[in-house]
C-alpha cells in the first residue's frame, strides 16, 4: 500500500498567502459616444414582450452597468422596481 502526499493547500492548517495590490482592478472611462439605452442593435425602439408584466423585481447596483440595463428594461415593462445603488 503507498501512502501519497498531500499537497499544503489541502492540509487543515494551511493559509493562503495575503494579497498585496496598489489599485482597484479595471479601468474605466466615460464612452465616446455614450451608449443609447432604448434603442436595439438594428436601430429599432425597444418594445417589451410581456413576459414580465405584473411581476416585481430589486435590484442591487442599478446605477451603473448590467443593473442599470437590468432597470431600464424593467421598467420598460411597466412593471415595480426598486433601486438600490449598493
Amino acid at each position: 500500500m503507498t501512502t501519497q502526499q498531500i499537497p499544503k493547500e489541502f492540509e487543515k492548517s494551511f493559509l493562503p498567502p495575503l494579497q498585496d495590490q496598489e489599485s482597484l482592478p479595471g479601468k474605466q472611462w466615460r464612452l465616446d459616444p455614450p451608449p443609447i439605452d432604448d434603442v436595439t442593435a438594428d436601430g429599432k425602439p425597444y418594445k417589451p414582450a410581456g413576459k414580465l408584466e405584473g411581476r416585481k423585481i430589486i435590484v442591487t447596483g442599478g446605477d451603473s452597468g448590467i443593473g442599470r440595463a437590468i432597470c431600464l428594461l424593467f421598467g420598460a415593462s411597466q412593471n415595480a422596481l426598486t433601486v438600490s445603488r449598493a
